[in-house]
């Protein structure tokens, strides 16, 4: 019997968020968590897991290489078997919901990284039958991938609503699945990625997040740092499991914050098998402007980026995998009150329009249901802190 657990309950809940933040706490997954530990704060969410599925995200032993091998065999059977017996695998597998569980909802939010998470979270009927209007979030899915989606295209077209935050992939797998998809940008906590009113002072030069570093731009920095006082800060582990998704996530802002320079780039610009030659805006373009980090690097060909960073100077371009960072990077050095502007527009930027509040709106929006006081209140400070930085640094306009 598969085991759940009530991470967070509402006093009168109105929306149930089904999360996979028990059986894949990794590093690529916490700013998932973090959104759905804002939108409990927000508006009154119960917030539930699966808790007894192996992650085969997160093995890094013998033993749990092992149990990742047979997590992929018994996904591949699950889906071979949904495929043959149609909709009788569903029927066989439901459940009585889990105790704990409000009567009924408003919204059914279901957050996943990979549409293959919908597999450990339960029967689609057994939640479905919870709320007034379903939505599933898919974090990672290509236009490319919609045509080997099988059999669990049956399991999103129970969904009322379907979000990415991949716009290409909107109108194929509307097409496929015959739901109404929807664009939903990344986002962030960015009352807490914001800088000030503290401006901790910015000892790291440059911060490359996650192992998909362009090399040649990589070995560029590495120069970079070899020859003179500069610090280069870039990871050198893989998606490994976090102790706590909260504290991962206060330690990334502080380093952010402490950055003068984030590099960037296209979401999975390194896998062209996997996308397609898709661009799309990832995360790391959010994360690095809301702490007001300068961001440098590959500017996605897309309405997306005209969209969500049409200000000046919002990117700094750089040749994707070219090795002339350190030639643009001198001469970003030579104009400091420039690199200042940058910055704090960065932030004014996305306090506006990138902060978690945002897109938990237009998720309501599209399930007609009513933003909270709790999120007209953060509006309220957003603009606020937002409004005090212009003032405190007019060129910011």
């Amino acid at each position: 019997m598969r085991k759940y657990r009530l991470s967070s309950k509402a006093p009168d809940p109105r929306v149930l968020c089904v999360s996979t933040r028990d059986i894949a706490p990794v590093i690529s997954r916490c700013l998932r968590y973090e959104f759905e530990d804002l939108i409990g704060v927000m508006d009154a969410v119960d917030v539930i897991a699966p808790a007894d599925t192996p992650d085969p995200d997160c093995a890094d032993t013998p033993a749990q290489n092992g149990i990742r091998t047979l997590a992929r065999l018994a996904a591949k059977l699950f889906r071979r078997l949904s495929v043959k017996l149609e909709g009788m695998v569903a029927l066989t597998y439901l459940r009585r919901r889990p105790s704990g569980l409000a009567r009924n909802y408003e919204l059914l939010f279901v957050s996943t990284q990979s549409v293959l998470d919908l597999y450990n979270l339960g029967p689609c009927a057994m939640w479905r039958s919870t709320a007034r209007v379903s939505m599933c979030y898919i974090d990672e899915l290509y236009a490319a991938d919609v045509t080997g989606l099988g059999s669990l295209l049956k399991i999103l077209k129970r969904f009322d609503h379907i979000l990415v935050p991949l716009r290409d992939t909107v109108e194929p797998l509307a097409s496929a699945t015959g739901r109404p998809c929807h664009y939903l940008a990344p986002s962030t906590d960015t009352l807490q990625f914001c800088p000030y009113p503290g401006a901790p002072k910015r000892v790291i030069d440059v911060y490359a997040m996650g192992r998909s570093r362009p090399p040649e731009t990589h070995r560029a920095l590495l120069r970079m740092a070899d020859a003179g006082d500069w610090y280069y800060m870039y990871d050198t582990v893989g998606n490994c499991r976090v102790s706590s998704h909260v504290e991962h996530r206060s330690r990334l802002r502080d380093m952010i914050k402490r950055s003068r320079f984030f590099l960037v780039t296209a979401a999975r610009w390194h896998d062209i098998e996997r996308t397609g030659g898709q661009q799309e805006l990832g995360s790391r373009y959010f994360e690095g402007a809301a702490a007001g980090a300068v961001l440098v690097g590959d500017v996605p060909r897309n309405a997306s980026f005209d969209e969500y960073f049409g200000w000046q100077d919002s990117v700094i371009p750089v040749p994707l995998n070219s090795g002339d960072v350190a030639n643009v990077i001198a001469e970003l050095d030579a104009d400091p009150s420039r690199l200042e502007r940058i910055s704090n527009t960065n932030v004014v930027n996305s306090l506006r329009r990138h902060d978690h509040v945002h897109r938990w709106g237009q998720i309501l929006s599209i399930a007609d249901l009513k933003e909270t006081k709790a999120m007209e209140s953060r509006r309220r400070e957003l603009e606020e802190l937002a409004a005090s930085i212009e003032r405190a640094i007019p060129e910011t306009r």
